[in-house]
């Protein structure tokens, strides 16, 4: 004999066991039904419902008739007789039936609510990581995808039911009538069919977890079924069975394993359990990663701008021409195209005056300025002028910290704005980098210089630059000789032709006195080099390594000394001791020259 009564839980309760659990302890799943969606954007069972029945009046008045006769028709309730509704209204042409629902969860204004933000946060922060669902739309995993960047397991239909893993701490989502795009089922005989295979899998899950309903009617059959046979079965296991107020009978016989909690709604009960976990909400997020996409996104059209010339590929030029014409791309693409500084700064003045609003081209320019015109004043104040039209642009932030750090030698400015690039994108390889190089050279902070060579790596294992600024710090600042040419390598695997890859690692050979390895690392550096305080490396160990060399090489590191050129802070000393060893005859000069070549101002 069963207690007639249900038992009853306030949500606050609910909620502090949630929280108290969510390391460990009672596993917690949330069984998602169509009231879960409806702040979403999707209708729920009752308004599909209702609205189908009305165009089975409309087309056949003796089946709507037949319909409101049925014992379960509840005028206020429609959801009742959801099965049979969508039975009746779409009949055989189940393929109707299939596109009217893909329609409706494809809609572009659907998109997971503010209690999806929250639900995504408790799936890959806690232990409660299961999300069991009769609904076919995607909230949860686009909710997971895009407010915590965590894809999540997906049994999307029951042929996969075999390799679903209860005990994974990967969010897992477990669709009862299947996925939209995978034969949802929407019929009375098909959600009454669940098969053995679905009863040991209910079974495992209560064996696991505490089943908190939301936005669940019960008026399928089949899970319903299901569920009261498992927990006929398991006397601890525990359904909260969440709603607004409504008497849920559908459970006839486990009332003491059935607990009703009264909740606002979805949302709401979302809210409060965000509350409870101190969670966040995540507007600021997702602008965050917007713009980290959008910044990801404009460095690729940059790359393809930069690397396809009209010469090489034709078609390609021609088809990236077409994307970018109407776009601030246009001014950049034209200015890539030719190597005439006046033409270059004749086309982005032009440009800017079309486009002057744009941070991108201004941040474009004022590099051109600084890079090609040494035009400090006017680089500065388009690096300015950049920020001011859009404070938050990572790029510009970190490109004018590299400004103030080696033209204006303002260190605590440039600092400011390493840091501001990393708050706005702390995922970008380059500008780990950068803060990396910035707290080595000029902090001589190693400890965090090497915490931020590492997260440029833990960003982009694959990024040349990256490896070999690491192999640098291991090379120059740990001795970690070996584990700095593990690095080179990497660089090298990733970026053949990287010219300070190959230069940095053939002076590691040459300290080392492996000189016929470093032979050919050293002349694709030459070929490859663009920048002057490579060059007055290469030409170093061409004096120290190499005497046949030396006068030319003598007369070209006095020329871009009395050029300013520098290579602060490198360490030549294992070269000259390996030189020294070797008979070189001219070590206090080489001594000179590295103390001039490696001083910071």
């Amino acid at each position: 004999m069963t207690d007639s009564k249900p038992t009853a839980m306030e949500l606050k309760t609910l909620l502090r066991s949630i929280e108290e659990n969510k390391e460990g302890g009672t596993r917690y799943a949330f069984l998602l039904g169509a009231g879960a969606s409806i702040s979403s954007g999707i209708p729920g069972a009752n308004k599909l419902a209702t609205d189908w029945l009305s165009q089975i009046e409309e087309d056949n008045s003796k089946a709507y008739k037949k319909l409101i006769e049925h014992d379960d028709y509840d005028p206020e309730n429609i959801a009742t007789l959801y099965s049979e509704v969508y039975r009746v209204r779409f009949q055989s042409l189940s393929g109707d039936g299939y596109r009217a629902i893909e329609k409706i969860m494809s809609d572009k204004r659907v998109w997971p609510s503010i209690g999806y933000s929250i639900l995504a946060q408790v799936l890959n922060k806690t232990l409660h990581n299961l999300v069991i669902t009769t609904n076919f739309d995607r909230l949860t995993e686009t909710a997971l995808l895009s407010y915590e960047n965590v894809h999540a397991r997906v049994i999307a239909h029951e042929t996969m039911l075999d390799v679903i893993a209860i005990d994974e701490h990967q969010p897992s989502i477990v669709k009862v009538h299947n996925d939209m795009f995978f034969g949802p089922k929407s019929s009375k005989n098909e959600v009454e069919a669940l098969g053995k295979r679905w009863l040991a899998v209910i079974k495992k899950i209560l064996a696991k977890y505490h089943v908190i309903a939301i936005g669940y009617g019960g008026n399928d059959g089949g899970l319903m079924g299901k569920l009261e046979e498992a927990l006929n079965e398991n006397s601890d296991a525990r359904f909260y069975w969440c709603h607004r107020g409504e008497q849920m009978d559908k459970f006839q016989e486990f009332p003491k394993q059935v607990v009703h909690v009264k909740i606002p709604s979805f949302d709401g009960m979302m809210h409060m359990l965000g509350e409870k976990l101190n969670y966040p909400l995540l507007s600021d997020q997702l602008i965050e990663v917007a713009e980290e996409r959008k910044q990801v996104y404009e460095a690729q059209i940059e790359k393809l701008v930069k690397e396809t010339k009209a010469d090489d590929d034709k078609e390609v030029a021609e088809a990236i021409t077409k994307l970018v014409a109407s776009t601030w791309w246009e001014v950049e693409r034209a200015v890539q195209e030719t190597n005439d500084p006046d033409e270059k700064e004749a086309l982005y003045r032009k440009g800017i005056e079309k486009f002057s609003e744009s941070h991108e081209l201004l941040d474009s320019y004022a590099i051109f300025l600084e890079t090609i015109r040494k035009d400090y004043d006017g680089a500065e104040r388009n690096f300015k002028k950049a920020l001011e039209s859009y404070p938050d642009y990572a790029n510009a932030n970190n490109n004018y910290a590299i400004f103030l750090q080696i033209i204006r030698k303002d260190y605590d400015e440039a600092e400011h704005y390493y840091k501001k690039a990393l708050e706005l994108e702390p995922r970008t390889a380059d500008f780990n980098n950068n803060y990396g190089l910035f707290l080595e050279t000029i902090r001589k902070d190693y400890v965090g210089a090497e915490r931020y060579h590492k997260k440029a790596l833990e960003t982009n294992p694959y990024y040349a630059s990256s490896n070999n600024n690491y192999a640098n710090f291991l090379n120059t600042i740990r001795k970690d000789h070996d584990g700095a040419e593990r690095y080179y390598k990497e660089a090298l695997e990733d970026d053949p032709d990287h010219a300070n890859a190959n230069g940095n690692y053939g002076g590691l050979l040459l300290a080392g006195g492996r000189t016929d390895e470093a032979k050919p690392l050293l002349e694709r550096a030459e070929k490859n080099v663009d920048q002057n305080d490579l060059k007055i490396e290469l030409h170093f160990y061409r004096l120290a390594h190499f005497p046949e060399m030396a006068h030319d090489s003598r007369k070209a590191i006095h020329d871009l000394l009395e050029q300013g050129v520098r290579s602060p802070g490198w360490d030549f000393s294992r070269n000259i001791e390996q030189a020294e060893k070797d008979g070189c005859t001219y070590v206090e000069e080489l001594r000179e020259l590295a103390a001039k070549i490696s001083e910071v101002e």
